[in-house]
């Protein structure tokens, strides 16, 4: 290998950890979201991105979640489930202005739950999209928006209709 190409796999190297990832985006932009919006320190652990087959989307979807449709340009549903602890955590920061650590019985999500989370989820999207560089992670990564609630997992999971999805 010549100095030249060592020059230039090195800035490839370092260009590719600089570079902001789906999941990378995302971390960041939640963190950042909530603390913005709704003055929550919230921090995001680990995020990962895989494929999944239409089949194997019902296992993923966890019914105690919310789920709800997202509406991306040129008409593109995409789906998200948002964990119980998340949207509690939300709702009590903009009701009661504080989080509690007492844990929560598990109960249906409602309409108003999606509407207490919609301003999140729709700044999330929008500053993630901003953050990537790479065409296919933006396009991956569209400035979705909230879209409706998913009133059951048979019709989240009848509504998304590709045969592949990135999770």
């Amino acid at each position: 290998m010549s100095v030249l190409q060592r020059k230039a796999q090195a800035g490839k190297q370092e260009h590719q950890a600089r570079a902001m990832s789906v999941p990378k985006a995302l971390r960041v932009c939640i963190a950042k979201t909530a603390d913005d919006l709704f003055d929550l320190p919230m921090a995001v652990i680990g995020a990962v991105q895989e494929k999944c087959s239409s089949v194997g989307l019902p296992e993923r979807v966890d019914e105690s979640g919310l789920m709800v449709f997202l509406d991306g340009p040129g008409g593109v549903i995409a789906g998200a489930v948002l964990g119980p602890e998340f949207v509690t955590a939300l709702v009590q920061q903009q009701t009661t202005g504080r989080v509690t650590a007492a844990q929560t019985a598990a109960r249906r999500m409602t309409a108003t739950d999606a509407a207490l989370c919609a301003p999140m989820l729709d700044e999330m999207f929008r500053r993630a999209h901003a953050l990537l560089d790479e065409p296919s992670d933006r396009d991956l990564l569209a400035p979705f928006r909230f879209g409706a609630k998913a009133e059951s997992k048979r019709l989240f999971l009848m509504s998304l209709d590709v045969p592949e999805y990135q999770v």
